[in-house]
Parts: C-alpha cells; structure tokens; sequence
C-alpha cells in the first residue's frame, strides 16, 4: 500500500522490532502443538502430523511444489500429504522443529536421518548447522588420537574442503560415518 501525498515531504520514521520474528514462529508453533489454524495434514511413517502450509511453504521447496495446487478456497478439502518412506520420523521431526522455531535438535543418533530429510524435502539453510556439527565431533573425537594418519586425511578433508569442490552433506555424513569406523576399529584392536 504506497499512499501519495501532494503535501511537503516529512522525515519517516521505521521501527523494527528484533524479536517480532521469533515472536511470530513461537505463536505458530504453539498452535501447531494446539491444532489451532493448521490447515494441512503430513502422514509420516503412518502417523498424522498437522501443520500450517505456509510454514512448511516457506521452509521447504518440497512442500511449496507439493502445496502449490491448494489454495485454500472454501469447499476445497484440506491436503492430505503422505510423505515417502525415505522421510522418517527420526529425521523430519528435527526438521519440522526448525521451521517453527529456528532451532535444528541434531546428534549422532539422528544426524544421518536429518540430512536425508532435509535433503529430499530441500529445507533450507541447513547444510551449514550440519556441517558445523560434523566438524566439531571430529574435532572431539580426535583428541586422543592425533598419530592415526588415515583418520587424520580423512577430519582434513571434511573440516578444510578446498575451494576447488564442495561436499555434499552426505558425502561428508559418510566421511564422517567411515572415520568413527577407522576410530572404533583402532580403539578395540
């Protein structure tokens, strides 16, 4: 909405609020959890998972492509989205927990699921939280273990990529997956 005036021009002034975001997303997420306002309906692994359209939208370019033909109109019945076998529980939780409060719950248990989730869904902005993460449990796990040349090559490769290539997130999952083996396999022999 742009409204002309014919009047002399006057200062602006525009207030930005740093925590109205933040704000928003604990508002539809606390619906979410309540069943208020969902308008769509995910079915993961068998089980029901209601949620709003435009924060699965705006967070994943699956969903957009998947919620695009529904626009809601009155006598329109609500999507129903049954979710592949490859996006399990395990790892679209963590996921949709991201898109509503901005926060991405990742360990070793789940970190191989989340990846894959994220991935197929293209959920967006969470290569480097992934990355970052996998770097740190190389980084600990190492500690001890600083004369284990292969294991060494291979924390070098995922902690300083060079310029010339990038990886994928799961091409640095299974690096990552293949030093743990090469460390367990020392630590027990």
């Amino acid at each position: 909405l742009k409204l002309e005036s014919s009047t002399s021009y006057s200062p602006v002034y525009v207030y930005e609020s740093k925590v109205h975001c933040a704000n928003v997303l604990l508002s539809l997420e606390e619906q979410r959890r309540q069943g208020i306002l969902c308008d769509v309906t995910l079915l993961v692994e068998g089980r029901e998972v209601r949620a709003h359209r435009a924060v699965l939208a705006a967070s994943s370019r699956y969903f957009l492509q998947a919620l695009l033909g529904h626009n809601g109109s009155a006598g329109e019945a609500e999507p129903i989205i049954n979710l592949p076998d490859k996006v399990t529980a395990k790892g679209f939780a963590p996921l949709l927990q991201f898109a509503y409060t901005a926060k991405l719950v990742i360990s070793r248990e789940n970190i191989h699921e989340v990846i894959l989730c994220a991935d197929f869904l293209g959920v967006h902005n969470l290569e480097d939280s992934c990355f970052r993460f996998l770097q740190a449990q190389l980084q600990n796990d190492s500690e001890h273990n600083r004369n284990l040349i292969f294991a060494q090559q291979i924390k070098k490769i995922v902690l300083y990529p060079s310029n010339t290539f990038s990886l994928s997130m799961h091409i640095c999952y299974l690096l990552y997956r293949l030093y743990l083996a090469i460390m367990n396999m020392l630590l027990h022999h």
